[in-house]
Order: structure tokens, then sequence, then C-alpha cells
């Protein structure tokens, strides 16, 4: 291809990658050797539409786990447009993007076999063979009737397939995230970088292994006296889970993290919220004391890539409350409040109403916060006012 013929190209190369391993790489680099763009986009997709979403790694993780794998690949763009969409990822919508910033390129769509071969039955598919020429790799060798289809759109829409050599992908990533959950070697299959963040974050990994993490990571980042806390409220989650059969795990998950931020100064709490883009942060201005549950909550999504709304809420809510409490939000409260080393006058009055009634001790404790708080003349959340109304409705009514 001519210079000025390189330069009229982009490619979009979309999908799941969950997680991007080396049969993605080798797709991409074989695109680039033989059709010589200006750039190709990889584009992590929000939500697949043509699969059910599997449980794996979030948006984020799956971005970060991306930018690692093609770091060092200079005409390879890893965007988050999909994911910052709301919704399905549909691929026109994303097309019709990529020709309003690129109206005088020619797009190669990349497509694994059997995604080309339902080309037909994707949203508006007449507009987008269009926006677009398909670039066909075969993941496993398997998939036939790949040149018929190819005629059969260019016969009916007048857009030309082509195909990548050397694009043949022999792994998957359901078999890798499989294997990565039995905490099992992968091996070469993934890059080493994604490897690293893999093992450092424990996604994908198995309860027991992230468990493990979150306490290393709690030891790493607290004083001894903090982390012996952890520890207890561990205990007392587990306990108050199995008395009202919720999750262990959760409880676990939760308790080991929620005051993982707790040894950052004030300052550095309020650099940490507007850095996870945390709302509220001129409340917790105010409220110097609550700021490490919303940090934490926010170093445990977008550090260690917790994806579990529930556990988020948790960590986030474990000292203010709120209104509407999950079960798991109420344990993780209660157990930081009561865990074996609290000594404080009343403690004995929540610790028996936390295995009797979950509600009667959360407006117990959450009423103790507020005659503290305004004894001492400081600021009380609104989370916390708006807690206290709601346990004291429900028990009225």
């Amino acid at each position: 291809m001519s210079d000025k013929m390189e330069k009229l190209n982009i490619g979009l190369y979309g999908g799941s990658f969950d997680p991007v391993h080396k049969g993605h790489l080798r797709v991409a680099r074989a695109f680039l050797r033989q059709f010589k763009p200006e750039k190709l986009i990889v584009m992590p997709c929000r939500i697949p539409p043509h699969k059910e979403n599997p449980a794996g790694a979030s948006g984020e993780a799956r971005l970060a786990m991306l930018r690692a794998a093609f770091a060092k690949d200079k005409k390879i763009e890893v965007s988050d447009f999909e994911l910052k969409k709301d919704g399905v990822s549909y691929t026109v919508e994303t097309l019709r993007e990529l020709k309003k910033q690129y109206p005088d390129r020619r797009i190669y769509l990349v497509v694994g076999a059997d995604m080309f071969l339902t080309l037909r039955e994707w949203k508006e598919s007449a507009e987008i063979m269009t926006l677009c020429e398909p670039c066909v790799y075969n993941r496993d060798n398997s998939a036939r009737g790949i040149s018929e289809y190819a005629a059969g759109l260019e016969r009916d829409f007048g857009v030309k397939t082509h195909f990548i050599r050397g694009g043949i992908v022999d792994l998957s990533s359901s078999e890798l995230r499989f294997a990565l959950g039995r905490d099992e070697s992968v091996g070469s299959r993934i890059p080493r970088a994604v490897r690293g963040i893999i093992d450092d974050t424990g996604v994908y990994r198995s309860e027991e292994y992230r468990l493990d993490l979150y306490r290393r990571e709690s030891r790493r980042l607290v004083e001894e006296k903090r982390f012996n806390h952890i520890i207890r409220v561990e205990k007392a989650a587990v306990a108050l889970a199995e008395r009202y059969g919720a999750d262990v795990y959760k409880a676990r998950a939760a308790a080991l993290l929620h005051d993982v931020t707790k040894r950052k100064t004030h300052e550095e709490q309020l650099n940490m919220a507007r850095e996870f883009g945390i709302i509220g942060v001129e409340e917790l201005e105010k409220s110097p004391k609550v700021a490490h549950a919303f940090t934490a909550a926010g170093y445990a999504e977008h550090r260690l890539f917790v994806s579990d709304p529930d556990i988020l809420n948790a960590i986030r809510y474990h000292t203010t409350g709120r209104a509407g409490m999950s079960l798991l939000e109420k344990l993780i409260f209660l157990a930081d409040g009561v865990e074996e080393g609290r000594a404080f006058d009343g403690v004995e009055e929540i610790r028996k109403a936390a295995f009797e009634d979950l509600d009667r001790a959360m407006l117990i404790s959450l009423e103790m916060t507020r005659e503290k708080i305004e004894k001492n003349g400081a600021y009380l959340h609104p989370y916390t006012a708006d807690a206290i109304a709601f346990f004291s409705n429900a028990e009225k009514n």
C-alpha cells in the first residue's frame, strides 16, 4: 500500500476482552502487518449484545488490562468509548461516532469468524455495511461457509470482506477465566503485564485468593493496631453473617477492606475522593472521621477492581449508615462497632441487639453516634441523619 493509502485506514477491534490474551494480541498485530492502518482502535464493550454478559471483570479492570497488554504497540489505541456509554454496546453506534471523527478514513472492522457469520443479525446491519469493511479472523479454524457468507454480503450490500492472514486464535477467554478462578496456572497464554494485574488485584481469582490478597493489602496499608481491629471486624462480620444467613465471603471481603485507607491524612482522603470521582466531597470536608469509608470503597473499586456493589456499599457506609441499608451494609456497620476490642459505654447493649434484631441494633448505635457528635459540637453527616430517621420509622411501624 502507498503512504497515502496507509493514512486513510482505521481499524476497529471490539469485544469483551475478558480477559485479553495472547490470541487477541496475535490478531491485532497480524492486522497491523497486513493492512498497515494509521492505527487500530481496540475497544472493550460495556455490555455485549450478542451473548450473556459473563461474570468476569469490571469494565475498568478490562480497560487496565488492555492498556497493559498493548502498552508497547504505538499504532494501537485502547478506547473507553463504549465503557462510558450506558446500556448495551452496539457496533453501529460506535461506527457512527468513528465516522464523525474520521470522515475521510476507511474503517476496517476486525471481527472473529463466528461473529462475522451473524453480521446480518446485528442492529442496523445494513448501515454497518456502509460504515465499514469487515476484516475476519478465524478463531480456531472451525467456522465454515465464511467465503459464501462474504460473497452474499458483497452481493446484497456491496461491501467487501477482507481476511486476516495469520490471525487464527486457539484461545478462549472463558476457559482462561475458569482456570484463573481455580487458581490454576495459565502459563504464557496471558501477557505478563496482564497476569501481574490479575495477581495483584485478584480479578478472576478464587474467593480465598482474593480474601488473602485483601488481608495482605490491609496489613500493608495500615498500622498494626488498626490491622488487628480489621481482623476482629472480620470475625464479628462472619458471626453476624452466619446468624442472619448473609454471604460470608462478602462479609469477610468488606470487613477486610473497610479501613484500608484509614491511615491517610484528611487532605489525602479528600484528594483520593476527588481522584475516584466520589460524590459529596464537600460533605467529607466537614466530616473528617467518615471520609475514610468513602475512599476505602473507592480504593477497593479502582485499585483492586472490586465490582460487587453490595461489598462496595458495605465499605462506603460503614461509618455513616444510610436509609435503606442492605443486610450486608448493616452487618459491616455493626461488626465495626461491636467487635470484641470495642469497650465504649453502651457497646454491650448494641452487641446483644445485633444478634437479636439488626434494625434495633442499628438505631441504638446511630443514636449513640448522634449524641456523641452533638456533644462534641461536630458535624452530623446527612446520611447518618437519614439513617436515624429511617430506622426510627421502621421501629414505629
